[in-house]
């Protein structure tokens, strides 16, 4: 209900914008463009029947357009891997697999002199890792190296993005909101199941970044995440 509530509010905003759209990690667009991503979550603080911090590096390509001078939509598409470090001493690391996400953005208000704005977005993320090993043992838990571990991630986030156009590049940041869950389920030799559900210590953090021109068509991007979470992204972006 929650997200379903964010997402309506989201598209009523939308509905009443028209002015050129620019999105969290790129650049101004004047028409579809296309790109790859790098994101390196570092540090992720969960809670679910103990605390848990995750890690992940997700490798994807992105594209976007603009349906309307107003409002753009986002596709990503990649492969994304799992840490998994228990507060009672496991950790499991999953292997890379498919990961995909959506998003959609809008201008808000531009001041045309100055050339700032303000951008509102949505994204969903989500993704199931592959194979995963036990690294770590716990004291406090079962532990068999034959049982069987499976996780899924699935993200949603809202921002509101500030910008401000320099010469050759563009710096900006806002604050965003994030609802993450992550269900593992573990399987041990008997069938016992041990299902728990971890989400965020902390919903709300900032983001800030960088754009950077290389020419009309081509520029890349830097960005940081925190507070909520510790992530590291850079980009490379084409707009046709």
């Amino acid at each position: 209900m929650k997200r379903l509530m964010i997402a309506a509010a989201v598209f009523y905003v939308l509905s009443g914008f028209s002015s050129v759209v620019s999105g969290e990690l790129l650049a101004d667009i004047e028409g579809l463009s296309v790109g790859g991503e790098l994101n390196l979550v570092k540090n992720r603080n969960m809670v679910g029947l103990d605390t848990a911090r995750l890690s992940s590096e997700q490798i994807l390509l992105t594209g976007e357009y603009p349906v309307t001078e107003a409002v753009s939509v986002l596709l990503k598409v990649g492969r994304a891997d799992l840490e998994v470090h228990r507060a009672e001493g496991e950790t499991h690391s999953f292997d890379k697999d498919f990961a995909y996400g959506a998003g959609i953005n809008a201008l808000l208000f531009e001041d045309i002199e100055y050339g700032y704005k303000i951008d509102l977005g949505l994204r969903y993320f989500t993704f199931e890792p592959g194979k995963g090993k036990t690294t770590g043992i716990s004291d406090h838990l079962p532990y068999s190296l034959s049982h069987e571990v499976t996780i899924d991630w699935t993200e949603w986030q809202l921002f509101f993005k500030f910008s401000k156009p320099f010469d050759f590049f563009t710096l900006y940041g806002g604050p965003k909101y994030s609802d993450v869950k992550c269900d593992q389920e573990r399987v041990w030799p008997a069938g016992n199941t041990e299902s728990v559900t971890f989400e965020p210590e902390d919903n709300f953090g900032l983001f800030a970044g960088i754009d950077v021109e290389i020419n009309p068509e081509l520029s890349t991007c830097f960005e940081v995440k925190f507070f909520a979470e510790t992530t590291f992204a850079m980009g490379v972006i084409y707009t046709f």
